[in-house]
């Protein structure tokens, strides 16, 4: 990217990396450090034209939520998706998706986006516009937990 003086690099951080959404200490911390590595390249690689961009998922309905890349049969990681889905539609009005991420990749990625960098793009339907206490966290993980696994 140097040699051709231009470049996008667009890192993969979480909404957990910006706000205590429930999700564990270390993966919050660690997607924060993500965050954070971005602006700090973006800075550092600005005068080689290379934009550096981070992407912050929140609310996208993916296996993450209960391993079910590892530990579930096909026919239960679509089940607990479904359920999920429900889940986000009734709290959010609508799940995120994966393609919703990968539009969010293709602008960092374009031509489009050649006068951003050092952007932490949260695509998360406004879930960290607002605060909620870590109570309210706390049930809102549990609930959610509960709709994946069918109580």
């Amino acid at each position: 990217m140097k040699q051709q003086g231009r470049g996008s690099i667009i890192n993969n951080g979480s909404t957990a990396g910006v706000t205590t959404d429930g999700s564990g200490p270390l993966y919050s911390v660690s997607k924060a450090g993500v965050i954070h590595i971005t602006k700090v390249l973006a800075v550092e690689l600005r005068e080689h034209g290379i934009r550096v961009n981070c992407i912050s998922p929140g609310a996208v309905v993916t296996p993450i939520f209960w391993g079910g890349h590892q530990t579930q049969s096909t026919e239960e990681n679509e089940l607990r998706t479904r359920r999920l889905t429900e889940y986000f539609d009734d709290d959010l009005k609508r799940a995120g998706t994966p393609e919703d991420i990968a539009y969010a990749a293709l602008y960092l990625a374009s031509d489009e986006s050649l006068h951003t960098t050092g952007l932490n793009m949260r695509v998360d339907a406004g879930l960290t516009c607002h605060s909620r206490p870590r109570k309210d966290l706390i049930i809102r993980g549990e609930t959610r937990h509960k709709k994946i696994i069918g109580d």
